[in-house]
């Protein structure tokens, strides 16, 4: 009998492993002017010892992942301290994040970014353009010239003043069933000794009910109060 229970729990845990997708790679992609540095790891979070790539400097770059389950979101996020021009010329730079082999069914997802310009004293300004990806088919988006999937949202900013912040955030619907993946892109100029502060964008899947299945869920939860209060009432009637 113990056997066969050893067995059943190691089948049991088999299927629960094929039947959760594992994270594949979880990269942080940095390109400066046309000079690339590739950061990547297995795990559910990568941090990024600071460094510097054609002059600019990147403090505090952190990555993580999180496995969604049922009724909690799939979630990728990645923030920076500092990204700092060192030099006196203006650099394009590109961050994309992505990682591979959340959890489906999602039809929702959310995306959120922020950040603050420093220095900027020069004209043209400072410009960011932020993109999130949501990606059916479980693809490494955005990375090495891969197709990222479906743009779910982007947003773009420009520094007017020496100082000044920015955020955004929106939701909608994205649909997939099976494991998907999530891409985050940011492409910007930083001019001579300019600085992007607190630099910080994430995004999540998730399955929303629909309101159908929400009337429904109220239904039942209705009925589950009201046969607890006749349980109570004949309860009390007993007892008198």
């Amino acid at each position: 009998m113990r056997h066969l229970l050893q067995t059943a729990a190691v089948g049991a845990i088999a299927i629960v492993a094929l039947a959760t997708p594992a994270f594949a790679e979880l990269v942080v992609y940095v390109e400066v002017s046309g000079h690339v540095d590739t950061f990547s790891t297995s795990a559910d979070s990568l941090l990024i010892p600071t460094f510097t790539l054609d002059g600019v400097t990147v403090a505090g770059e952190e990555a993580l992942a999180i496995q969604g389950s049922s009724g909690s979101a799939d979630i990728l996020g990645d923030s920076v301290l500092s990204v700092t021009n060192t030099t006196g010329a203006a650099k394009s730079i590109e961050i994309v994040v992505s990682d591979t082999g959340f959890n489906g069914p999602v039809n929702a997802y959310a995306a959120a970014g922020s950040g603050t310009w420093q220095n900027n004293v020069s004209t043209p300004p400072n410009t960011i353009t932020m993109n999130w990806y949501a990606d059916s088919a479980d693809g490494q988006g955005g990375i090495g010239g891969a197709t990222p999937g479906t743009d779910v949202n982007t947003f773009t900013n420009s520094a007017t003043s020496a100082l000044q912040g920015f955020s955004t955030s929106a939701s909608g619907a994205f649909d997939a069933a099976g494991p998907v993946s999530m891409t985050m892109s940011a492409s910007y100029t930083l001019k001579g000794k300019g600085v992007l502060l607190n630099r910080g964008f994430d995004e999540s899947l998730s399955v929303v009910p629909e309101p159908s299945t929400w009337a429904m869920m109220l239904l039942g939860f209705a009925g589950l109060g009201y046969a607890a209060f006749r349980r109570a009432a004949k309860g009390r009637a007993l007892a008198v």
